[in-house]
């Protein structure tokens, strides 16, 4: 049972998807009645690769991920809703160093921006710091290693490794220990300069919000710090004033109350209800989930991008948890 899986799709003949590395896609699946839709990072580069391609990362009770990893066949056919997100240089031309820093599956956006910025200038300086329990787990190690040999001079890798560094698998960048500033200082004091380069972080929340803080004390600027985020991390602190309410949904001029949990967003809660809500990236930043707030009071917990494109009466429910009572929602 493999717990990461690639899927390379066979791009259409007549009306070729584009994208731009760093965006990802999203895949609608029906499971038991229920449609379900998830955001996958794409891993191959425009004008590098002629397929598309995601790669998953199988997670404990995960319905969607232990789906595609158990039960896509060669030769299926996946729905898909286009390319979205912003996470990337947005093909805008720039000759500053390039630091890309990964944990695990945050690999994914990465090596598509990664390929593509090689590929389209081979000269430029680009380096990876990336953290994985060990050599074995470490996803795309293969193309990252033919990666480095294909352009030796200005492409180097840094892996670190939480558990265990030996194994037969030869590498020659290899540290002992998760990515923190002393171990990732030592290791590349002398090839790397942090502060005139731009860096792009994709991983767990930890290594986000570690390197963050590393850079900025290494005087990187704020704007110079790109981060993307497969998940809304939520605590007790974000929740404050979110309880337990009933909600009112409009829908085709029917109405319908749904519970929601504390913790829950208005998104998941109308999703197990059985709603037909479009949605896709799940974090705020594609808006396919905006309704319209009718009546009560809902906390936005994440950073929704394109705000100025909603409405004052609209909210986005992947982002919306209920603050007051008799909330009532008008969905499209």
């Amino acid at each position: 049972m493999q717990d990461v899986v690639s899927i390379r799709l066979k791009q259409p003949g007549l009306k070729k998807v584009k994208y731009k590395p760093g965006q990802y896609l999203s895949v609608v699946v029906r499971i038991n009645g229920r449609k379900y839709v998830r955001p996958y990072s794409l891993s191959s580069a425009p004008e590098v690769d002629s397929f598309l391609e995601i790669t998953i990362k199988r997670v404990a009770n995960g319905i969607v991920s232990n789906f595609l990893c158990d039960q896509v066949q060669l030769g299926d056919s996946i729905e898909l809703i286009e390319p979205m997100g912003d996470f990337g240089l947005n093909n805008e031309p720039t000759d500053a160093p390039l630091i890309f820093w990964g944990g695990g599956s945050g690999i994914t956006p990465l090596i598509s921006i990664i390929k593509y910025e090689l590929h389209k200038d081979p000269t430029h300086n680009i380096k990876l710091f990336y953290g994985n329990k060990s050599p074995k787990s470490t996803i795309f190690l293969s193309e990252l290693n033919q990666l480095q040999a294909q352009f030796p001079s200005n492409f180097k890798v840094w892996y670190f490794y939480s558990q265990s560094i030996e194994d037969e698998i030869s590498l020659p960048q290899r540290v002992k220990g998760r990515i923190e500033h002393e171990r990732v200082i030592k290791s590349c004091e002398e090839h790397v300069t942090f502060k005139d380069a731009l860096h792009f972080i994709c991983g767990p929340q930890g290594i986000m919000d570690t390197v963050s803080q590393m850079l900025k004390k290494l005087g990187v600027d704020e704007k110079n710090i790109h981060l993307e985020a497969f998940k809304i991390q939520l605590d007790e602190k974000l929740l404050e004033g979110v309880e337990d309410q009933k909600v009112t949904f409009v829908q085709n001029d029917t109405e319908v109350i749904v519970d929601v949990p504390k913790g829950k967003n208005i998104l998941d809660a109308g999703l197990d209800f059985g709603l037909d809500i479009d949605y896709a990236c799940q974090q705020g930043s594609c808006l396919l989930c905006k309704a319209k707030l009718l009546n009560g009071d809902l906390k936005t917990i994440g950073a929704v991008a394109g705000v100025a494109e909603l409405d004052e009466d609209e909210r986005v429910l992947c982002c919306g948890y209920p603050l007051s009572e008799n909330i009532k929602i008008k969905l499209p």
